[in-house]
C-alpha cells in the first residue's frame, strides 16, 4: 500500500510589526488537496499471456478537495535579510464530490460504491529560516 496526501494554493498573509525584530502575521491559504492510496498484492506468479489472475492486483484510488488554511505566524528577526519562522494552522477540505475515485491502469476513472465520506483537514505546523527584505 503506497498513500500520498498533498495541498497546496495561493496565500495571502498581513504582517504585524510588534517591534523591529519581531513581526506577526496573519493568513489565509486557499487551494487544492487530494488523498491518493494505491493497493498492490500479488503472489509473484505471473504467465503468459495471462498476466493478471484472481492472486494478482493493483488499483489506485483518490479523493480531491478543495482546502482553506487559516493560520498565524512569529518571525524573528536575526539579520535584515534574516529570520527564524514558525507558523500555525489548520486546513478545513471540502469534496465536491462524495466518496472515492478508483482509477483503473489505462487512466479511466469510476466512483466507488458505499465509500467512507473521508476528511481532509488537521493541524499544521512549521519552523524555518525566512530570507527576504
Amino acid at each position: 500500500i503506497t498513500y500520498a496526501a498533498s495541498f497546496g494554493g495561493v496565500t495571502l498573509d498581513k504582517r504585524i510589526p510588534f517591534t523591529r525584530s519581531i513581526i506577526g502575521s496573519l493568513g489565509l491559504m486557499l487551494g487544492a488537496g487530494d488523498h491518493t492510496v494505491q493497493f498492490t498484492s500479488t503472489d509473484g506468479n505471473y504467465t503468459w499471456p495471462n498476466v493478471s489472475g484472481s492472486d494478482n492486483f493493483n488499483a489506485t484510488i483518490s479523493r480531491s478537495y478543495i482546502a482553506v488554511q487559516p493560520r498565524a505566524e512569529l518571525m524573528i528577526r536575526i539579520l535584515d535579510w534574516l529570520a527564524i519562522r514558525a507558523e500555525v494552522g489548520y486546513v478545513y477540505g471540502y469534496a465536491p464530490e462524495d466518496g472515492w475515485k478508483v482509477t483503473t491502469p489505462n487512466g479511466n476513472e469510476f466512483q466507488m460504491a458505499g465509500s467512507p465520506s473521508t476528511p481532509f483537514q488537521g493541524l499544521t505546523f512549521s519552523v524555518g529560516p525566512w530570507f527576504g527584505f
